[in-house]
């Protein structure tokens, strides 16, 4: 039924460019040729850390992306098919160039902001990688992840984040390999599952229950440390906890004998073992926030 829907949505936009205006733009700036992604899709996802949320809270007067050329400017409905932007509509827009970008206001009032020079078909693999560098802003200083392009390397496998909408009621990160697998928030760290279809929708997949993955501290900001703030707001249970009362061992060099622990923190850069770590070189508030913790996890 959904995907009914959308192709339904898809040829009233198609039929509408035919009657109602040219697709041919003119006077378009060429310092302004480029890939544009809407300004509220980046603030949505920079504060929710959910990809397909982030998509469809900016529905449905924001353009999902902008691919502006020379004569005309690609667009697409929810990564389903592309169409190209109404030159009626095109003579509405107000081209900015601010502090931090170049800017363009839409017909509806709505901003976007360049992430690209190139305005080709390869606006879809920009905003793929855009996409996935504000995700991964954290649990990249984790060395088994790393970014190529519109892909992202977890512990040695490579995934592609999938665009289009997978229709699910759950709540999750992202979804990857067109929904083979999915990214879901787990504390301060995140969990990689398998997909499932269900089994009311064949176009719906939803995160399933078996476990591929655990990365530890996903959303770990390190440039905060040694503050942490209410703690409580993370819902944390004691496997999180733990992590998180022995980063404050980990940042002061402390030898893990614990495995799973030495493995956690050794996959960041600023962990440095210290032959001589004493607790005596904890500050007054780091002793506070680990006694904090060891409340918590006693609860």
């Amino acid at each position: 039924m959904k995907k009914v829907i959308i192709v339904s949505l898809l040829l009233l936009t198609l039929l509408t460019e035919v009657f109602c205006g040219d697709r041919d733009l003119s006077n378009v700036p060429k310092d302004f040729i480029g890939t544009y992604v809407p300004v509220a899709f980046e603030m949505q996802l920079k504060e929710l850390m959910n990809y397909e949320k982030a998509l469809n809270d900016i529905a449905p007067t924001n353009y999902d992306l902008l691919m502006l050329r020379e004569n005309v400017c690609y667009t697409t409905l929810r990564f389903w098919d592309g169409y190209a932007v109404l030159a009626k509509d095109f003579e509405k827009w107000t081209f900015v160039n601010g502090k931090d970008g170049q800017y363009i206001l839409d017909e509806n009032g709505c901003s976007y902001r360049k992430i690209s020079d190139d305005g080709s078909y390869a606006g879809y693999t920009l905003f793929a990688e855009h996409t996935i560098k504000i995700l991964f802003r954290d649990a990249i200083q984790n060395k088994n992840i790393s970014i190529n392009k519109a892909k992202v390397n977890l512990y040695g496998k490579e995934y592609e984040i999938k665009l289009d909408p997978t229709y699910s009621s759950k709540d999750f990160i992202v979804a990857l390999n067109n929904g083979a697998y999915f990214l879901v928030k787990d504390g301060l760290g995140a969990k990689l599952v398998e997909g499932v279809s269900s089994s009311d929708d064949k176009w719906e997949k939803n995160p399933g229950d078996k476990v591929v993955l655990e990365i530890p501290l996903f959303f770990w900001r390190d440039e905060e440390f040694p503050e942490i703030r209410n703690i409580r707001a993370y819902s944390l249970d004691k496997k999180n906890l733990r992590i998180l009362r022995n980063l404050f061992y980990a940042k002061h060099g402390y030898e893990f004998k614990s495995q799973d622990l030495k493995d956690i923190f050794e996959a960041f850069d600023w962990y440095k073992p210290n032959p001589n770590f004493s607790e005596k070189n904890f500050s007054n508030y780091e002793n506070a926030m680990i006694r904090d913790i060891q409340r918590y996890e006693k609860e």
